[in-house]
């Protein structure tokens, strides 16, 4: 998932919507982010494998161009539509409403690691919220952040700082925002969820 140095570390999206599609005897699979109403973006990753009625002449020959060539995309995408407004809690929800949910996910986990001190998983993840918070276009993102923590909007910003610090979130001169580094989301791959969080911060308890 790293990128070379002159490259931003990019966040992959929570996975949404997964479509299947059959191109002769190949199984192609589609995984796409979390949908939005008016979202058209294409898969995350696209996977083909043999079939059920695969042959040995499809098996010599392999996947190739042409193989690739006759993947709907199109059709891959209103399949992805219909099966996303099937589900009650994704109908009508938009891009604001996923980006306000992974922020309030994120408060909810900042909550459980805050008694334990500023570690490096609390950093990592309040860089996270900071990140999301920054892409919605949120105007007041210090303010939102020290509403969700209790914490002075200057200890926000000493943590943020203590963050970058760390190595847990880059910077780019004159601009908010910035990008997880590799060391965050592997601190973060631990407390990834309430529970996660729930269970890390035990194990920190039976340390003191």
């Amino acid at each position: 998932m790293g990128m070379t140095d002159d490259k931003p570390l990019v966040e992959y999206p929570r996975l949404g919507e997964t479509v299947f599609q059959q191109v002769g005897n190949w199984q192609v699979v589609m995984r796409y982010r979390e949908w939005f109403e008016g979202d058209s973006s294409g898969p995350i990753s696209v996977q083909i494998m043999a079939g059920g009625d695969v042959t040995q002449a499809d098996l010599d020959m392999g996947i190739g161009p042409s193989v690739v060539r006759q993947i709907d995309f199109r059709k891959a995408a209103e399949d992805r539509r219909k099966q996303a407004q099937a589900r009650p809690e994704s109908a009508g929800r938009t891009f604001e409403d996923i980006t306000k949910e992974r922020a309030d996910e994120r408060a909810k986990i900042l909550h459980v690691l805050l008694p334990y001190g500023i570690t490096d998983e609390y950093l990592a993840v309040l860089a996270q919220a900071y990140i999301v918070l920054v892409d919605s276009g949120e105007s007041a993102v210090t303010k939102r952040l020290s509403e969700i923590t209790g914490r002075a909007p200057e200890t926000i910003r000493a943590h943020l700082k203590m963050a970058r610090k760390h190595d847990l979130l880059t910077s780019t001169p004159g601009r908010a925002g910035g990008q997880l580094t590799e060391k965050a989301k592997g601190k973060i791959g631990k407390v990834n969820s309430v529970k996660g969080a729930e269970m890390y911060a035990e194990l920190l308890a039976r340390r003191r």
